[in-house]
């Protein structure tokens, strides 16, 4: 009867040391990462660092991987290589991904994707090259993950653009449950900017930062040798900004929010000392080249 007890004691204390074993393959500052996906077609989720890349199978159930905390590329492949979702994801704690396939169109009544207009996005303000779900008349489905911020810049076609219509940019948050976003394309109306002979023109929505994204070609653009005469369409409400570049004058910039009525905006360039003498009732006064100019804004720029 003692040996048994002996026995049956040094097995459980062997089970206890085995059990008390941690597993060598998962670090102890593992991230976990929950995740799943609501999507209309096969794809893997996967996790790039470098060269070395973690992949799982998407699908509706919620399921888990072991990460360690860096920054990860993350992108949905499909089993061909196609990549529908791409951003960079900085994994220092615990979170949970959805996917979902999000439905973008506008709802101006008629009008037919790839016929009126076109779209381009961004996710998480970085720069997309991925490839949508699918592209019909009545819309674009990309793959999001909730909680993205998806920066949508539809175009109006050339027929459009001529009937008066300009591109409009709108900001999305993805929502659970939510997968179909719309957006208005309004009539612009016409917006002339002169500007000297040979001068660079950048005309861009929203911020100069984001001028890869969002900048609007003019309708028409002619010039007498002297000056040049540009003109856009833009939307009244929307806030552009603008940059005006040459070699003899230094870098005229504004940002303006486009109003009704609001139509010709000119840039003077003079080599000349200037004296800001103050502001009246005609706005601040400038004095330069024995002239005063009047102006409601002061835009100082030196070159």
């Amino acid at each position: 009867m003692k040996l048994l007890i002996a026995v049956g004691f040094l097995a459980a204390v062997a089970a206890l040391l085995i059990f008390a074993v941690p597993d060598s393959d998962a670090g102890s500052d593992d991230c976990e990462i929950r995740y799943s996906g609501v999507l209309p077609v096969q794809a893997n989720l996967v996790f790039a660092d470098g060269p070395e890349e973690h992949s799982v199978k998407l699908s509706k159930t919620l399921s888990k991987i072991m990460l360690e905390p860096k920054e990860y590329k993350v992108s949905v492949r499909s089993p061909e290589g196609l990549e529908y979702y791409s951003t960079i994801m900085e994994i220092d704690d615990s979170k949970t991904l959805k996917f979902i396939a999000a439905k973008f169109s506008t709802s101006e009544t008629g009008w037919k994707y790839g016929e009126d207009y076109s779209v381009q996005y961004i996710i998480n303000h970085g720069t997309v090259n991925t490839v949508p779900v699918s592209e019909t008349q009545s819309g674009i489905t990309i793959v999001t993950c909730v909680d993205d911020n998806a920066g949508i810049w539809a175009v109006p076609s050339a027929d459009k653009s001529v009937s008066g219509y300009s591109p409009v940019y709108k900001t999305f948050t993805i929502k659970s449950g939510t997968s179909s976003y719309r957006f208005r394309i309004p009539p612009a109306q016409d917006f002339v900017l002169t500007v000297p002979a040979g001068s660079e023109v950048m005309l861009g929505m929203e911020a100069l930062e984001k001028k890869d994204l969002q900048q609007i070609s003019p309708v028409s653009c002619d010039t007498d040798g002297t000056v040049t005469v540009i003109v856009y369409k833009l939307i009244i409400g929307n806030t552009y900004g603008i940059r005006v570049t040459g070699e003899t004058f230094a870098d005229y910039c504004c940002v303006m929010k486009m109003k009704a009525g609001l139509k010709a905006a000119k840039v003077k360039t003079l080599e000349a000392t200037a004296m800001i003498r103050g502001r009246d009732e005609n706005g601040f006064a400038v004095e330069a080249g024995g002239e005063v100019y009047h102006g409601k804004n002061l835009i100082l720029a030196t070159g």
